[in-house]
């Protein structure tokens, strides 16, 4: 298969088109493509990044400029040309696309050139002929697309399509424990976009320069290899009373949101990532395409927002006040933050475009270990998950701990892992009937953000098979629907007095 992208970076755009489109060029060459990008040549370090990630660079020129931030001012005809002369040699079986400037007049014409169509937009402000649109808005409705795009377009909506590279969701086990035990702030991350040609990140570092610390924090700063003010960052950095350090250019991103526990950003890509790893953040929209995603996320209590410019530097202080003042806030916004993105967007996009991924690997059980204690306080944490458990309140990280404990020591109690294909997708328990030795009582978690994916189903049918002489019970609350549904289509009986009953697999 042969994979093509186009996307730009500029100081107007920033680095996000880039940095998604490369994400997804990864995952596309994991799955044996052969992948490039054709982009304006900014400057060297794309073409470093590109080819860094086994993706070919096809710089597109021609004389004049335009802007590549609004469909209305930019020069798409000298676009199609340029790409097209690409397009013809290259013959794509997937051109994915990732341009402001760019719309259903450009999309049209390189129909031709290409075999399918991917357009991944952000603003639901223009039309697009395509088989596939991808929209990582949290909460983007296909409503916001009507009369947008073709009746047969595929509609990919939602964060849990936000193209994020494969260390965010390895980190995410790590990055709750991290939250949930947080109690002072060591580390702050500035994150005002790659570019940030307003250098926001200049008076973000003067305002925690200036700002009484109980205990003095160390702050990363994170921009592109070409941020306009990376060396007036750099001097106000070394004049710091903080230690600043300026991170450009950084690959590993993933481990500087980790070890963070604040961050103060743009709401560009990089609000997906740092939901992820469930790090709160103080938000603010530095540029008018950021408005929506900002609006979104303050509506789901996930940040707190602030405005620029108006009273920027005050109101940065009060929020830092306030998540020092209240650390149930604190973690409050982590969980909220962290329900939003899961970092398994990639694989779902893959999936809705015919491709295997490894959620699609049979599944499979194996014994609980000591380190997934951790895994399991993750799961735990996130928000609904155990609304419907005897105990719904969300245990503290000792609690959890503690409890794991005593089920991991007691020979009559069973954790098992589910993983499709290596990765963790739930948890499933058995509580050995001490009167009753071949009957026991099985309690199952499954990652919320896996469901509708039948693993449910598919772990209560591996351990009937790894234990076919085991009568299995489960209690249910009435008013949990789905995990009602789930037994009863699993074959278990019920309820009666609150209990589902199945007769052992060796039986049937």
């Amino acid at each position: 298969m042969r994979v093509m992208f186009r996307a730009d970076a500029s100081a107007a755009l920033g680095m996000g088109h880039v940095m998604r489109c490369l994400t997804l060029a990864e995952e596309f060459g994991r799955a044996d493509a052969a992948v490039g990008l054709m982009a304006r040549p900014m400057n060297d370090r794309i073409r470093a990044m590109a080819e860094m990630r086994g993706t070919q660079f096809h710089a597109l020129t021609w004389e004049g400029s335009s802007d590549e931030s609004s469909v209305s001012s930019y020069d798409w005809e000298s676009d199609l040309a340029a790409s097209v002369a690409i397009l013809r040699e290259w013959q794509p079986d997937w051109l994915v696309v990732d341009h402001y400037g760019l719309d259903e007049r450009w999309e049209r014409a390189v129909r031709a050139e290409t075999g399918k169509l991917l357009v991944i937009d952000d603003l639901a402000n223009r039309d697009h002929v395509c088989d596939v649109l991808l929209d990582q808005t949290y909460g983007r409705r296909e409503s916001d697309y009507a009369n947008r795009v073709p009746s047969e377009c595929t509609p990919l909506l939602g964060s849990q399509y936000a193209l994020l590279r494969p260390q965010f969701r390895q980190h995410r086990v790590e990055a709750t424990v991290r939250r949930e035990t947080c109690e002072q702030i060591n580390r702050v991350l500035i994150t005002m976009g790659g570019m940030d040609n307003a250098n926001v990140t200049g008076t973000v570092v003067d305002v925690l320069s200036n700002f009484d610390w109980p205990a003095l924090p160390s702050v990363d700063v994170l921009l592109s290899d070409a941020a306009p003010h990376k060396s007036a960052v750099q001097q106000q950095a070394n004049a710091s009373p903080l230690n600043v350090t300026v991170h450009a250019g950084v690959d590993d991103v993933a481990g500087l949101i980790l070890g963070a526990d604040l961050a103060i950003g743009a709401g560009g890509t990089t609000t997906w990532e740092r939901c992820c790893l469930g790090l709160p953040s103080i938000l603010t929209a530095v540029a008018e395409n950021q408005r929506t995603v900002v609006d979104i996320v303050d509506r789901a209590g996930a940040a707190i927002v602030i405005e620029w410019p108006e009273s920027y530097e005050q109101a940065v202080g009060a929020a830092i006040g306030r998540v020092l003042g209240d650390w149930r806030f604190y973690h409050s916004l982590s969980r909220r933050s962290s329900s939003i993105c899961d970092g398994l967007g990639c694989a779902r996009v893959m999936a809705a475009l015919g491709e295997s991924t490894v959620l699609d690997a049979p599944l499979a059980l194996r014994p609980a270990q000591t380190a997934d204690c951790d895994l399991l306080f993750h799961w735990q944490v996130q928000p609904g998950v155990r609304a419907h458990s005897r105990n719904p309140e969300v245990p503290s990280y000792r609690e959890h701990t503690a409890w794991f404990d005593r089920v991991f020591a007691d020979p009559g109690r069973h954790i098992f892992i589910a993983e499709t294909g290596g990765v963790p997708v739930g948890m499933l328990r058995l509580d050995q009937d001490n009167a009753e030795m071949n009957r026991a009582e099985i309690s199952i978690l499954v990652d919320p953000a896996l469901h509708g994916r039948k693993i449910g189903q598919r772990a209560i049918s591996a351990i009937q098979e790894l234990f076919p002489n085991l009568q299995l019970i489960a209690e249910v609350a009435t008013e949990n629907v789905a995990s009602n549904r789930l037994f009863r289509s699993c074959g278990f009986e019920g309820p009666v007095e609150g209990f589902y009953r199945c007769a052992p697999l060796s039986e049937m």
